[in-house]
């Protein structure tokens, strides 16, 4: 590939952010579209060159074995992602069936016939297992030692072509070769075998029952041997879409709740083929191979998947919201809501988070307004108990006095707290996950603040502070309040037991 501006697009003109990924800055090491492939535009000798000022571009390591596959390079991204799932045997088997055209006929002379023909093949929850039954059940034919004849014979019976057939078998070695030289599979995993068909076995007891009991006992044992099935089946069904997911990433939608539409990314609106089985259940969310416009645009090939696949198998091309941070009380930490979206699809809606990490100084103001200075927290700190039981003792002084100015306001207790924490803070097993001060770094500087011993500020006369020591009984502190009045800055008690909440008296 070379020139300039180039990109690939998908079938409905968007472009593709498999192939966006690929490409990464060399300066800041960031995935964005590429503008000039690396060796694509060489400066000649002597003349400037029109790209000097633009930023250069390298292949990642990803997009290098991406390059060495002779396919799609969503196909290619989809192969790669096969063997870090572990399903390299499936996925070769429907990236060379995606590569080719649809073995499947549908003719129009037959169509109805063609169509409960290939009913035997179809699978509820994605179009991609049909190719694998296809697969299956064409090997099994083949393994029963058929001519070429009986095979054509066979395939004209499924509404089946028989060189579509041929040529799929031949991509798919041609693959594997390529597969099993990159070391991205050993040639025992590469092939895939027909899985054993599991016969119903009826149940041991069944001879001593009567012929009601008989038939409840048999339908039993159908139940329990579909579920068997099943649960095999959904064990590898998430690793056979999340590795299909890396490369149709493009191609995701979710139903209109007020539609028989989807809605794709970057606000894109498709409806399902109406060859596909998932046409009547119309799944919630659903990814397609490809999106073909006619009369309106229609997503062939699709699956049903799971919108938290999208954030996991994307992480680069997903957008993060939060909304809401608040202290919370049992997490013991500030939280926030978070809103995950895809080229504006709503992905997660909600999910809670600890919001420290994003936003590390409002963090701490909610911390302190909402841990500290609304003591909605469970911390055993000395200084925060000393705190608490001494704001409760002026809270009773108030109600007793009938005055409602001796404890300061919650924005003095907050400037408090506020001047005396540090600004990093490191969890704490204390108060859970909550932020908590960094002591060990703390502990090289002069002690002064919340744990430390405080001193009176210059202009200050300690015995006409409006919270009082707490050597002091509860008598001397309201005759205190009711025969020295004089309104004073906030202080700390001058004695070694941990600070108090500063108060004001008036």
């Amino acid at each position: 590939m070379s020139g300039e501006n180039q990109e690939t697009t998908n079938h409905v003109g968007h472009q593709c952010p498999t192939y966006t990924s690929v490409m990464q800055n060399k300066k800041s090491n960031i995935n964005t579209p590429s503008e000039t492939l690396s060796g694509s535009l060489k400066p000649h000798a002597g003349k400037p060159s029109l790209s000097e000022n633009r930023p250069r571009y390298r292949l990642t390591k990803l997009g290098e074995q991406m390059a060495r596959l002779p396919i799609d390079p969503k196909i290619a991204r989809i192969l790669l992602a096969a063997k870090k799932h572990d399903c390299m045997a499936e996925i070769l088997v429907i990236a060379s069936a995606l590569s080719i055209q649809d073995p499947r006929e549908r003719p129009l002379e037959a169509r109805e016939a063609a169509a409960k023909a290939h009913e035997r093949f179809t699978d509820k929850q994605s179009d991609f297992l049909a190719y694998l039954n296809i697969w299956d059940s064409f090997q099994r034919e083949r393994d029963k030692g058929l001519s070429n004849k009986q095979l054509v014979q066979w395939c004209h019976q499924y509404f089946l072509s028989h060189l579509r057939m041929r040529e799929w078998r031949e991509l798919h070695r041609q693959l594997a070769e390529i597969a099993i030289e990159m070391g991205l599979t050993s040639k025992e995993q590469a092939s895939r075998r027909p899985p054993v068909q599991e016969q119903l076995r009826p149940s041991e007891s069944m001879g001593d029952q009567d012929l009601s009991a008989k038939l409840k006992q048999k339908q039993l044992d159908k139940k329990q041997h579909r579920a068997h099935i099943r649960a095999a089946k959904e064990a590898g069904y998430e690793q056979i879409h999340r590795a299909l997911l890396t490369g149709l990433i493009a191609n995701v939608g979710m139903k209109s709740p007020d539609g028989h539409d989807y809605t794709g990314a970057r606000g894109s609106h498709f409806h399902l083929f109406p060859a596909s089985a998932l046409f009547k259940s119309k799944p919630k969310w659903v990814m397609a191979a490809e999106l073909v416009e006619t009369t309106r645009i229609y997503a062939r090939d699709v699956a049903a998947i799971q919108p938290e696949w999208i954030e996991q198998e994307a992480p680069h091309l997903v957008k993060y919201h939060y909304f809401e941070p608040h202290w919370e009380q049992k997490r013991g930490e500030v939280v926030a809501g978070e809103r995950v979206t895809f080229y504006g699809l709503t992905v997660l809606p909600r999910r809670p988070v600890a919001y420290g990490r994003i936003a590390p100084e409002e963090a701490r103001e909610i911390f302190i307004r909402g841990a500290l200075v609304a003591q909605e927290c469970d911390l055993k700190a000395d200084f925060f108990v000393h705190n608490k039981k001494l704001i409760k003792e002026i809270s009773e002084l108030e109600h007793k006095s009938r005055r409602q100015d001796v404890l300061v306001d919650e924005e003095a207790l907050f400037n408090f707290y506020h001047q005396r924490l540090p600004e990093m803070y490191v969890p704490s097993e204390t108060v859970g996950r909550a932020f908590m001060p960094d002591l060990a770094n703390a502990s090289a500087q002069p002690p002064s603040g919340i744990n430390a011993r405080p001193t009176p500020m210059p202009s200050e006369n300690p015995r006409r502070v409006g919270v009082n020591p707490p050597s002091q009984s509860a008598a001397e502190k309201t005759e205190t309040a009711n025969s020295n009045p004089p309104r004073q800055r906030p202080s700390e008690p001058p004695n070694p037991s941990p600070t108090s909440a500063p108060s004001k008296a008036g």
